[in-house]
């Protein structure tokens, strides 16, 4: 049974499936509907087309975690909501899987937008948005052309966040394109938009690993330090990065602020740690063969003192045969070793 919250009389949530009944039903209940939120809904052709037709004065319009259905293609055609005109906030939602057609129509139609959110902007060509003020986008592939942020076509943007990075993916890269990115949002933090980078930042060499170039790879790995000079790098609290190399390591120290990081390389992890003396929670998946860098990871943080390092590791697939009587051994030496508070947590499982 589909879940309808009023939130006032020109505000609704619907959530669950049967979105499209729960429509129908407020629709004639509340005919100056301003506020709609869409959460986990079941979307298609018929929802979109109805929104834009019936619901014209529309102020804020948000799609949450949305099932956007297509009957025989990965395109939804967001086109109908270009007849709401006078949206002044629009939220497409994150990781719709699918491909967002009609939306330079929505967008250029949308005049009186102060705050979008995207769930990508990568090869999006946006019209001048004159009011925007909030701009927040899900996923961004920096090696890749987006949106050109700074030729005045969005002179009131105040805020421009990005939940995610990647270096690269399967559809073709550039280490030009990378350095011009880059140096568009060292502008942006130098004039009067703030450039939020999220609390939690992905820093991957790749989308789809297996079908990139790692020759290309490589080369932009070479353009991280610039990436890692960002201001906004600062106030990052989760890190989460799949790639080794010594630009991640020398510019650790940028994260002032990190308490929690998804990363584990051998070669690497000591000096990683040593860069972060606030961190308090390391996530990796554990194999046999990185016994002794976890235990000598576990005397450092011990030597170092300070706060309490959680290590919170996953058990390797390809290494299951006594993966947990090897870090249970790691365990019990390190309770023999050291007396008195110990500063290491060792969390263990197939989901940790």
């Amino acid at each position: 049974m589909p879940l309808s919250l009023p939130l006032s009389l020109q505000s609704v949530r619907i959530c669950g499936d049967g979105v499209w009944e729960s429509f129908l039903a407020v629709e004639d209940l509340l005919p100056n509907l301003t506020h709609l939120e869409l959460d986990e809904c079941h979307t298609d052709a018929q929802l979109l087309s109805a929104l834009g037709a019936r619901l014209r004065d529309l102020r804020v319009l948000r799609f949450g975690c949305m099932d956007m259905h297509c009957v025989s293609s990965d395109v939804v055609d967001l086109s109908p909501l270009s007849q709401i005109r006078g949206l002044h906030e629009l939220y497409t939602g994150y990781d719709t899987g699918f491909e967002l057609s009609g939306l330079h129509d929505v967008l250029r139609a949308c005049t009186q937008l102060r705050k979008l959110e995207l769930p990508f902007v990568n090869d999006v060509i946006l019209p001048p948005m004159p009011l925007l003020e909030e701009f927040i986008v899900w996923e961004i592939v920096v090696s890749r052309p987006f949106p050109v942020l700074n030729d005045g076509s969005m002179p009131c943007l105040k805020s421009l966040r990005l939940k995610e990075l990647y270096l690269c993916d399967e559809r073709g890269s550039s280490a030009d394109m990378m350095e011009q990115n880059i140096a568009m949002l060292f502008s942006l933090s130098s004039s009067t938009v703030k450039l939020e980078l999220g609390g939690r930042l992905l820093i991957s060499s790749t989308r789809l690993s297996d079908a990139v170039d790692y020759e290309v790879v490589h080369v932009l790995e070479g353009h991280m330090g610039s990436l890692l000079r960002l201001p906004a790098i600062r106030e990052i609290e989760e890190l989460n990065a799949d790639v080794s190399l010594d630009s991640l390591v020398h510019g650790i120290h940028a994260f002032e602020r990190l308490r929690v990081l998804h990363y584990f390389d051998p070669n690497t992890i000591l000096a990683i740690v040593q860069g972060l003396p606030s961190l308090a929670v390391l996530e990796f998946t554990f194999f046999v063969k990185y016994a002794r860098c976890v235990w000598g990871l576990m005397c450092f943080v011990q030597g170092r003192g300070g706060g309490v390092l959680k290590l919170s590791m996953c058990l390797g697939r390809d290494d299951d045969a006594g993966v947990e009587a090897c870090i249970q051994g790691l365990q019990d030496e390190f309770v023999r070793t050291f007396t008195g508070r110990r500063l290491v947590e060792l969390n263990w499982g197939d989901d940790v």
